[in-house]
């Protein structure tokens, strides 16, 4: 058995979650502001982000849960590069959590390695075994 949740976070110190919607023209699924409290954990967010998901089951291949997220930002991706690279006031992280009860390799494509480049963005991959 195999969950797989794949989002892409833009996190910032300085910038508020609503002002990185505006620079990259995306509607975040998902926010949260400095201070906040994360969902009923004692965790207090310390920088403010949003995320993009996949929107897909959890139960589809990573491969294919990365291929469409990456469509779904494309008409975005010279606003995102610009503000992961150029202002430094944000981190763009392409995140993978795999909870699965077999660990098997992972493979990335040259096209999904340059499609991640060309965001400017981490990668970030947490397999849990269950």
């Amino acid at each position: 058995m195999r969950k797989i949740h794949v989002r892409l976070k833009i996190i910032s110190d300085s910038l508020s979650s609503e002002e990185l919607s505006t620079r990259t023209g995306l509607s975040f699924d998902e926010v949260w502001h400095v201070g906040e409290r994360r969902g009923l954990t004692q965790i207090v967010e310390e920088n403010n982000g949003g995320i993009i998901s996949s929107g897909l089951q959890e139960n589809e291949s990573l491969e294919f849960q990365i291929k469409e997220l990456l469509k779904l930002v494309e008409s975005n991706v010279e606003k995102i590069k610009q503000l992961s690279t150029n202002t430094m006031d944000a981190t763009v992280e392409l995140s993978c959590v795999i909870y699965s009860d077999d660990i098997s390799a992972l493979h990335f494509d040259k096209n999904t390695i340059s499609a991640l480049s060309d965001l400017g963005a981490h990668l970030d991959i947490d397999i849990y075994e269950i």
